[in-house]
């Protein structure tokens, strides 16, 4: 197909006389061909992001600004969200049953993430501490690692206390995780640009959302992007606490 568009392109620069609708009649197929992959971009992207399939579901959506809801969701919505099997920071089988009963704010990451990963952890932290307490005890702090081969219970453990002790951290083999992030809609790949050293160290390229899960535990409520103020994401937890 390049070698098609190759050709094009030197029709067009060497074009003596020849009209454009006799080039374009000389490469119908490939004009067709370069129209429907726009057109399946187009489709992909308007379709298949985050934001997309939450406005789908209509979901709450939040971000930069102060305004919490940009619509309400489809009741009992399935896009986002679902059964899942995994084991808690503090070594105990977790699945989408341990989340009922409390509304879920979930947040896939890991724990060597330099930057994205602490600010919407803090973002979560902040929001959950200004919480009414009578609210508080209907929140689930929850973080998923995208990362297992290096965050076990142990690290989690260790690490999630310093945003909130009322963090659950979640791990799991990779085929659990990858299983999990696909009900949930999340992207993640190791950085191939970032080169092992001798620690073993390396980077995750990941989304970065928080969702809000209703009490059944697999219905999605909306989400906010990571760097959400902690009060947008407070006041996204009270519209459906205090229904």
């Amino acid at each position: 197909m390049w070698q098609a568009l190759i050709h094009i392109v030197s029709d067009f620069f060497t074009w003596k006389g020849s009209s454009m609708r006799k080039i374009i009649g000389q490469h119908k197929y490939t004009f067709l061909s370069l129209v429907l992959i726009c057109m399946m971009y187009l489709i992909y992207s308007q379709y298949y992001t985050p934001e997309s399939l939450a406005q789908k579901a209509g979901t709450m959506i939040a971000g930069d600004e102060h305004s919490a809801a940009a619509g309400h969701m489809g009741q009992g919505s399935p896009i986002i969200g679902g059964e899942f099997s995994l084991y808690s920071h503090e070594a105990k089988p977790f699945t989408q049953a341990d989340l009922k009963g409390k509304y879920s704010l979930i947040y896939f990451g890991f724990t060597y993430c330099p930057d994205i990963c602490p600010t919407g952890l803090q973002a979560m932290s902040d929001a959950y501490a200004d919480l009414p307490e009578e609210v508080q005890e209907k929140v689930n702090l929850v973080f998923v690692t995208v990362d297992p081969e290096r965050d076990d219970q142990s690290l989690l453990a260790h690490s999630l206390p310093n945003f909130s002790e009322g963090f659950i951290g979640l791990t799991g083999s990779q085929e659990s995780i990858k299983s999990m992030a696909k009900a949930y809609k999340v992207y993640y790949a190791k950085d191939e640009r970032s080169d092992l050293d001798a620690l073993g160290n390396y980077l995750l390229n990941h989304s970065s959302y928080i969702y809000l899960m209703d009490t059944d535990g697999v219905t999605n409520l909306g989400f906010f992007k990571h760097e959400a103020p902690s009060d947008v994401i407070r006041d996204g937890v009270l519209q459906f606490a205090y229904k």
